[in-house]
């Protein structure tokens, strides 16, 4: 909603209070003056917002950077391209979402190996549009989303198709419904046979998801044989169900379906009803970024991070290896990133869509 006048508050509120206020952050506010720190204790923790105190004008629109960061902090283009033509580096990670962030995480936890990641995005994880689940709406054609759009077909109607992908560190783990699944272990065994690969089986998996996953589920039994504790990326159940939902799903049982507490078991088929699990750590989303890129891990000083970037093109030699990837900044200018030696690599992890122009169609600024 829309308030007027003096809002400085520090409130200690419970889980449903907390939720209207941030519904209530989450709108457009004008203010006379400045905004102070709201604060909100919910499950036992503390969530403060930011400050928003001399962000207002004395009657304008406080921006939502008044309440979390909305712009990845980082350098100047001019920086940037002093940066990564400064050095050469073992690994080129083009593309920040959820691959992106897993790999910057794994390679440079080795300090002799040094590592760059390019993400075209500059919208931060750490905005409360990305970290408060109801916010989802807001994310979809904001700077977190590519905004993506299929060509007009005929079997819709001639009009075009939005898909939603995400654009900065996380990538779509940060505008994405947090359902945590798996899928059908018959599938993963079925591209096995498909691609004469062993390792990609349901049984040669499932070691890789119990190890990337913190189970914090209480509706079953959490950790055991198909569930990890002790990894980067936090798995919980949704904590508010509204009384509709409880309502089918008791409908579900008097018609005699099958209830299926973790989908994620493969033990059994997945036909059922039953609740989904969710990538969310006490209330918050769970995002790549948030689990693979915390703040100790953005502190390697063999680990460079570059926003707002592009990889136009990727350099290759005589010998048809790549040795490098040219990257379109902000500023309409080009930097050369350089990889160290033969063995380096470039890895591209920005999805289906953004891994292959650089291969076949290379940014206007280098051709």
């Amino acid at each position: 909603g829309k308030a007027r006048g003096r809002r400085r508050a520090t409130m200690t509120v419970g889980p449903s209070a907390a939720a209207a206020l941030w519904w209530w952050v989450l709108g457009t506010t004008r203010v006379r003056g400045s905004v102070g720190l709201v604060a909100v204790r919910e499950a036992g923790s503390l969530a403060s917002a930011r400050s928003a105190r001399g962000l207002a004008s004395s009657r304008g629109r406080v921006p939502m950077m008044a309440f979390g960061r909305q712009w990845l902090a980082g350098q100047a283009p001019g920086q940037q391209q002093r940066l990564v033509e400064s050095k050469a580096y073992d690994y080129i990670i083009a593309g920040g979402g959820t691959a992106g962030c897993v790999l910057a995480n794994r390679l440079s936890s080795d300090p002799e190996t040094r590592v760059l990641v390019v993400e075209a995005g500059r919208a931060s994880p750490k905005h409360p549009y990305v970290r408060i689940p109801v916010a989802i709406l807001k994310l979809f054609k904001s700077p977190w989303d590519w905004n993506f759009a299929t060509e007009p077909a005929q079997e819709v109607a001639e009009r075009p198709v939005y898909l939603c992908r995400g654009k900065g560190l996380g990538g779509s783990s940060c505008t994405n419904v947090m359902l945590y699944t798996r899928g059908a272990a018959a599938d993963y065994d079925a591209w096995a046979r498909e691609c004469g690969d062993e390792t990609w089986t349901a049984s040669a998996m499932l070691p890789y998801f119990k190890r990337a996953e913190t189970c914090l589920s209480e509706e079953n039994s959490g950790v055991g044989e198909w569930h990890g504790g002790d990894g980067p990326a936090a798995v919980s159940d949704v904590p508010y169900q509204n009384p509709l939902s409880a309502s089918f799903l008791q409908a579900c049982a008097q018609a005699g379906l099958s209830k299926n507490v973790d989908f994620n078991d493969w033990s059994k088929p997945q036909v059922g009803f039953g609740r989904f699990q969710v990538s969310q750590r006490q209330g918050e989303r769970e995002s790549a970024a948030s689990a693979y890129l915390g703040p100790d891990v953005l502190k390697r000083p063999n680990l460079d991070v570059v926003a707002g970037a592009t990889v136009a093109k990727i350099v290759f030699d005589d010998a048809k290896r790549a040795v490098g990837v040219d990257l379109a900044l902000d500023n309409s200018k080009v930097a050369r990133a350089s990889l160290a030696a033969e063995n380096s690599e470039v890895l591209l992890t920005a999805g289906a869509i953004g891994s292959p122009p650089p291969l076949h169609h290379p940014h206007p600024l280098v051709t």
